[in-house]
This record gives structure tokens, C-alpha cells and sequence, in this order.
């Protein structure tokens, strides 16, 4: 069971991501990491990547007490957002291209026009525009219309990404999803938006309606950013789970954004007893040449190599603890 995973204290969990639309990357990605001795995996909430997932699962042989977590959010939340290009405005200068880490910016008739399948939201693109040409496109769908019965009875966590920004429908979606899952649910939350009292009072009414050590907290720190393994990429993350840790909630505490191989080690170093770490961006990089191949897992060698490397990058990781 997924609480007994939980229990151990040095998990490692794969962030493929909440807005991964990529099905051959998402089996490809959890086919590697699986192999690589991966258990918790974290995907969009759309049954055709669980079906995605579930075959990486069932191609790297290591079926036992492997578990899949969705991502949900508020419709403020970065990490279901969508860019969206104003062909108007754009004046094809390719910088937006040139940042775009999933390779989600395409070219039609000298205009960038994004890649939905592929863009993660990570908002690189806006911040580098200097046309203002790019904006975000928001998710749409009602929680009540993601959560299927097949989505809630094919998954062991659901992780509920929150601003903070807005209470009355934090709170309406937190109730219903307690109502309607019986699993381990995650909160993700970070300081960006909201001050450290105002995380705390909100945490503090949502695990009102959680039995004891049956909710995962994580402390997200910089969205999308791990691409270096450095302390200062993972600071925030660590920083955040500190002021989490102090209330002394009957969680699982765990760390995300910007989170590398040294997150386990900082937190050790500054008194954080981290349950896991959720690594999307660091992991994803280390394996992107192979997450195009089809038919990865048939290619012996390929394959190989691919898990070598999350072997080693999951050894690092948890090395620490």
C-alpha cells in the first residue's frame, strides 16, 4: 500500500507532469524510472495518460507496489495552465523557441504557435517575449467533470495544487474530494503567493477533515525550475517544508520545485525530516534523449542506458536520508 511506502521516509516521486500531454513520453519516462526502481508516479488527470502510465508500468517488469498520483488544481494554478501565442502580436523573433525546455514552440508561416500536447505551463516563454505576445490559457473542466470513476478508482493519491489566492473554492474542491476518494491525498502549495500566516490557518482548516497521517503536504518551491543540482536551486523548497514542519501537522511531508539531488541533503543539513522529494524537471532532463524513441523498452540498449541513468539519479537523490 501506498502509506507503507509513505511510512519508510526516503521516497522518491516522479513528477512527469500535471500538464504532460505527451503519451509516448509519459510511458516512456515511467518505463525508465519504474526499471530504475521508481514506486510513486505523478501524471495529468486524464485517463488516456493513467492508460499511458500503466503500460511504462507493465513494460519495465517491476509491477509490485507501484503507484500513480494525479494533479488536480484551482484554476488559477500554474502548473495547468497552457501557453497561448497572439499570432498578431508575435514577430517570429524565436526567443520563445529558443527558452522552451519541452520543445513546445512550433513555426507555421513565420508565426510560433504552441504545442498544448507538450507545454507544462512553466511560463519561461512569457517572461522572454518581449512583444507581450504570449499569454496562458487556463484549464476549464469543472473537478467534478476530471474526476471520472474510471480517473478515481485507477489511481492511489491525488495532489491538490492550490495558489492560495482563493479560499471559498479551495475549500469547495478540498470537501469534494474528501467525499469522493477513500486514498492518500496531497496538498501542493507555495509561498508565491500567499504569507507564511495565511498557509498555515489555510492548512490548518483543510487537514480538519483528514484522519491523521493520511494526507501528504508538499512544500513546493520554485515551479519548474530544477534544470541544475546545485543547493540554491532547491533552497525555496527546503525553506518551505521548514515552516511546514514547525506546525507539527500529522502528515507526510515531502518537497518539490527546483528540487535536485542535494534536496534530501539541505534539508538534513538545516533539522527538515523530508518523507520524499517530487522531482520533474531534474529528472525529466537527465532521460530526454530517449523519451522520443518508440518503442523504447524494445530497444535493449537504449532502454538500458535511459535506466542507468534514473538508477543513478534516484541513488543520488536519497542517498541522505
Amino acid at each position: 500500500m501506498l502509506k507503507d511506502f509513505l511510512e519508510k521516509g526516503n521516497c522518491f516521486k516522479l513528477i512527469c507532469g500535471a500538464g504532460n500531454e505527451d503519451k509516448t513520453e509519459v510511458e516512456n519516462l515511467i518505463a525508465v524510472y519504474s526499471k530504475a526502481g521508481c514506486r510513486f508516479f505523478d501524471i495529468a488527470a486524464k485517463k488516456e495518460i493513467i492508460e499511458s502510465a500503466k503500460i511504462g508500468i507493465e513494460k519495465s517488469k517491476q509491477k509490485k507496489d507501484r503507484y500513480l498520483c494525479i494533479s488536480i488544481g484551482t484554476k488559477d494554478d500554474i502548473h495547468l495552465s497552457k501557453a497561448f501565442i497572439n499570432r498578431g502580436k508575435c514577430q517570429a523573433c524565436g526567443k520563445c523557441k529558443d527558452v522552451c525546455s519541452r520543445k513546445a514552440i512550433l513555426k507555421k508561416e513565420n508565426k510560433y504557435y504552441t504545442d498544448e500536447i507538450r507545454c507544462i505551463g512553466c511560463q519561461k516563454c512569457i517572461g522572454i517575449c518581449p512583444f507581450n505576445a504570449i499569454g496562458t490559457k487556463k484549464q476549464e473542466a469543472d473537478i467534478k467533470d476530471i474526476l471520472t470513476e474510471y480517473i478515481l478508482s485507477s489511481v492511489d493519491c491525488i495532489e491538490f495544487h492550490i495558489s492560495g489566492k482563493n479560499k471559498k473554492e479551495i475549500l469547495s474542491e478540498w470537501k469534494f474530494l474528501n467525499r469522493h476518494f477513500n486514498g492518500i491525498l496531497s496538498i501542493c502549495i507555495s509561498r508565491k503567493n500567499i504569507g507564511d500566516e495565511k498557509i498555515i490557518k489555510l492548512l490548518t482548516e483543510m487537514l480538519s477533515y483528514r484522519k491523521p497521517f493520511t494526507t501528504i503536504i508538499q512544500a513546493d518551491g520554485i515551479s519548474m525550475s530544477g534544470n541544475k543540482d546545485d543547493y540554491q536551486a532547491t533552497l525555496q523548497a527546503v525553506a518551505s517544508a521548514e515552516l511546514i514542519q514547525k506546525q507539527n501537522f500529522p502528515i507526510y511531508l515531502f518537497a518539490s520545485g527546483g528540487t535536485n539531488t542535494k534536496t534530501f541533503e539541505l534539508a538534513k543539513m538545516c533539522g527538515v525530516n523530508l518523507c520524499g522529494v517530487a522531482i520533474g524537471s531534474f529528472a525529466r532532463k537527465a532521460v530526454t534523449d530517449y523519451l522520443k524513441i518508440k518503442n523504447l523498452t524494445e530497444n535493449t540498449e537504449e532502454y538500458k542506458k535511459a535506466c542507468l541513468l534514473a538508477e543513478e539519479i534516484i541513488k543520488s537523490v536519497t542517498a541522505h536520508v
